[in-house]
């Protein structure tokens, strides 16, 4: 019985390192144009989000994100990303707060590949002169 399973761990460790094998001759034998080319694609270094914003008055902004075609993970960081950027717009300008009048997400099914967005409007608030501190 130890016999079978010593021969069958070692038949999985060498169906586990053939890939990899496979990999290594075909990066050093002519892959290394695909690998740089996946790299241009991929982009592994850019943020998972691009930001748009385009004011609509002087306390009044539109944002649009819109993710990565090609990422690993990010995808729970659309509002997160929105808010961060509201509270810089919030802290550049002086003001004590924002609210968002608007937000949703969802994905844009373009071809070929589907792409995440995200988009809301925000109003930034000065503070109240009169309230008490």
């Amino acid at each position: 019985m130890s016999t079978r399973l010593s021969g069958l761990f070692c038949a999985l460790l060498a169906l586990a390192a053939a890939p990899t094998r496979a990999l290594a001759a075909d990066v050093t034998g002519g892959g290394v144009l695909g690998a740089a080319a996946l790299l241009l694609i991929y982009e592994p270094l850019s943020p998972n989000w691009s930001i748009e914003e385009r004011p609509l008055g002087d306390e009044t902004y539109h944002l649009s994100l819109r993710a990565k075609r090609f990422r690993t993970g990010g995808d729970g960081e659309a509002l997160q990303n929105f808010k961060r950027r509201a509270l810089q717009l919030q802290h550049d300008g002086g003001f004590s707060g924002y609210r968002i009048l608007s937000y949703s997400e969802g994905i844009d099914s373009g071809t070929p590949f589907a792409q995440r967005y995200s988009e809301g409007t925000i109003q930034l608030v000065r503070a109240d002169p009169g309230a008490v501190k």
